[in-house]
């Protein structure tokens, strides 16, 4: 709930704009501007932003999730819509839309072919025994 919606409700309960205003750390002028956007109804902006949701988290599924940024921003271009990448990141993250980073396998030893083993020359017991008895 914003501010000006509490604004809204306090006006509602019988309080005066100026107080309601006071007591939530708002502008009169901020709440009157934000009536009026409210009255107006969504931009062409908001609208279109909208759409292109919508269009994202299809790829996005489609993809089971594992597409990022750069990724999505390839995918709509080929599709042919013009858009950014900073635009992309942004809708991402509001919407919760997070690509999968998968991390690298680095393999350092490999086997050779022979299944050479190494000998245990000192004789180590590995096998569990007596407690403080090596």
């Amino acid at each position: 709930m914003t501010r000006y919606r509490c604004v809204e409700d306090q006006k509602a309960a019988g309080f005066t704009v100026v107080a309601a205003c006071e007591a939530n750390a708002v502008s009169t002028t901020g709440y009157y501007d934000w009536l009026e956007r409210e009255a107006a109804g969504p931009t062409q902006r908001q609208i279109d932003e909208g759409h292109l949701v919508e269009l994202m988290t299809q790829i996005w599924e489609a993809s089971d999730g594992s597409y990022g940024v750069p990724r999505m921003v390839r995918e709509l271009r080929r599709g042919g819509v013009v858009v950014i990448h900073k635009r992309v990141r942004r809708l991402m993250g509001r919407h919760n839309m997070a690509g999968r980073a998968y991390r690298r396998r680095i393999t350092t030893t490999v086997p050779g072919p022979d299944g050479y083993k190494i000998p245990d020359l000192v004789g180590r017991g590995f096998k569990p025994g007596a407690p403080d008895v090596a």
